[in-house]
């Protein structure tokens, strides 16, 4: 018999089977380090991080799902490497999972990834960490972190890796492709700025760009933060367009607006100079629509001193309807329980006739509402702050608004959720009360199983039975340890009992017990299950 003693498999069975037991940690306490050789202090151990997805797809020829990550705030020692296969993330994205902690050729890696939860997306990136080209390829702190260079020449053109150089003055740095190839450069051509991750391959810091927005060639006028005024035209309101339009060696000399306006018919293009104001800021302004299914289509060119062109994406503007419109919704802040919930929304009235907004929820299952009025903003007039008290832990809010002026009402029903962690030792059980027919799943599928949620703490044991009304076990579906930081977990059930057969109508009893780690603590909670059909 051949006898494992891989210490590879015993880390394997520890994130399998021990998460909730690692150490959380951030990715600056897993980079940080002032030994010489650059090791992580952490090296060899199993963590529990979380941090902002900074870049993905890194030599996507082999393993698209390779990724970095990076503390909220950014910074020196504050992005890491991970060396993942299994899961699917977006830039943007905040995740938590559980990983060893490697080095691998001298550059830090997480690896063995598991347990991996997307918390939000579409997360604001941290600012990237400006250093010099010289700091970039000497310097550990760096490693990892998502970082730009600025007024860099090209040095060296690719090799037969990809890999080229760019110097500020300071001292070359690598640009490498491990996520993106810009193509064709040229020793001597300029760059205003690079961004991108910071890996070390073969004895070599480099950055990786991502895509073809982390450069900005010097030469060339830069076209940013296209805007219009107001930012919801109404029916007949003038509309000004307004673009940052810079060249930063040398001047513009035109910049031009590229514009029709789509009717009954599709109009032709017309060319508009733009205005020059202070700021680098260029306007020009369109007549007002005079429909509601009217719109414009623009771009904006520009042209510096060396005969450089430069055109933005098509933009369009749409004017808004007659009536209230709630443009945007979310969540401002993370309450735990008992904690209020704030909530910004963007609500739109173009008559301005004494509008009046109230945040509009309902909790769990329950079909009572409640309104919370909102207050609107000292400066911006269609941005409205609210707040919903305080809840126990494990409630689901359901949340949309409510508004009014002097001569009608809107609804926005279930705009958003938010759920109350549970922080503290808790066993939580919920359940939609109604019956579900798992007999009718070609019928109706969308009621062929039953969703049982259920919160504890995180590194708590919960173990939920069902039972039938006798008291006779059915099925034990679930029997671990609770790895998430909310404490929500869900199970679906499809009616079978632990040898697979459904079960008669009737009632069942779902139980849940939650055994505390440190303590030996016991709570429970349990809730009355149906399963049958529609009353005759």
């Amino acid at each position: 018999m051949k006898i494992w003693k891989s210490s590879r498999l015993i880390i394997l069975l520890l994130l399998v089977l021990l998460p909730a037991l690692l150490p959380a940690v951030t990715v600056y306490e897993i980079q940080y380090t002032d030994d010489p050789s650059g090791d992580s202090p952490l090296n060899g151990q199993i963590v529990n991080v979380s941090g902002i997805v900074t870049a993905n797809g890194y030599y996507s020829s082999s393993n698209s799902n390779r990724f970095f990550i990076s503390d909220p705030e950014g910074g020196a020692w504050s992005g890491v490497f991970c060396f993942n296969w299994d899961y699917i993330v977006e830039i943007g994205d905040e995740v938590e999972f559980t990983a060893e902690v490697d080095e691998y050729n001298n550059f830090t890696e997480l690896i063995n990834l598991n347990n991996l939860t997307i918390l939000s997306s579409g997360n604001s990136l941290p600012d990237p960490i400006e250093i010099s080209t010289d700091d970039l390829a000497s310097n550990e702190a760096y490693e990892g972190c998502f970082a730009k260079i600025s007024l860099v020449e090209v040095s060296a053109t690719p090799n037969n890796y990809g890999e080229w150089f760019v110097d500020d003055g300071s001292g070359e740095c690598q640009i490498d492709d491990g996520m993106y190839s810009y193509g064709t450069v040229h020793t001597g051509d300029e760059f205003y700025s690079i961004i991108g991750a910071v890996d070390y391959n073969f004895g070599e810091y480099g950055l990786n760009p991502r895509s073809s927005g982390d450069f900005i060639a010097m030469g060339e006028p830069i076209i940013a933060d296209i805007s219009i005024l107001p930012a919801f035209p109404v029916i007949e309101e003038e509309i000004e367009v307004r673009a940052s339009i810079v060249d930063y060696d040398g001047i513009i000399t035109s910049a031009n607006i590229v514009w029709r306006a789509i009717t009954e018919i599709t109009g032709d293009w017309h060319t508009s100079q733009m205005t020059p104001i202070p700021g680098d800021i260029y306007k020009f302004t369109l007549d007002g629509l005079l429909d509601r299914n009217y719109y414009y289509e623009f771009t904006i060119s520009a042209e510096d001193d060396d005969g450089n062109e430069v055109e933005s994406d098509l933009v369009t503007v749409t004017i808004i309807e007659d009536g209230i419109v709630l443009n945007d919704i979310s969540i401002v802040n993370s309450p735990v329980a008992g904690d209020s919930l704030q909530v910004d929304a963007v609500v739109i009235d173009p008559s301005m006739a004494n509008l009046q907004v109230w945040l509009l929820y309902t909790r769990d299952f329950s079909a009572d509402e409640y309104r919370e009025l909102m207050i609107a903003d000292s400066v911006e007039s269609n941005l409205f702050h609210g707040e919903i008290p305080g809840q126990s832990a494990g409630t689901k809010l359901y949340i949309g608004i409510y508004a009014m002026n002097d001569s009608m009402e809107v609804y926005y029903y279930d705009q958003i959720t938010y759920t109350y962690p549970v922080k503290s030792h808790k066993a939580i059980l919920k359940v939609e009360p109604h019956p579900f027919d798992p007999y009718q799943r070609d019928t109706n599928p969308d009621n062929d199983t039953m969703m049982i949620e259920f919160f504890a703490q995180r590194g708590d044991r919960a173990i939920m039975r069902i039972y039938n009304s006798e008291g006779k076990l059915m099925l034990t579906p679930e029997n671990k340890v609770i790895t998430s930081n909310t404490g929500y977990n869900s199970y679906e059930w499809d009616g079978r009992d632990r040898n697979g057969e459904l079960l008669p109508w009737g009632l069942y009893i779902c139980h849940l017990e939650v055994l505390e780690n440190d303590s030996g603590d016991l709570k429970t909670d349990q809730v009355p299950i149906v399963i049958g059909g529609p009353l005759k």
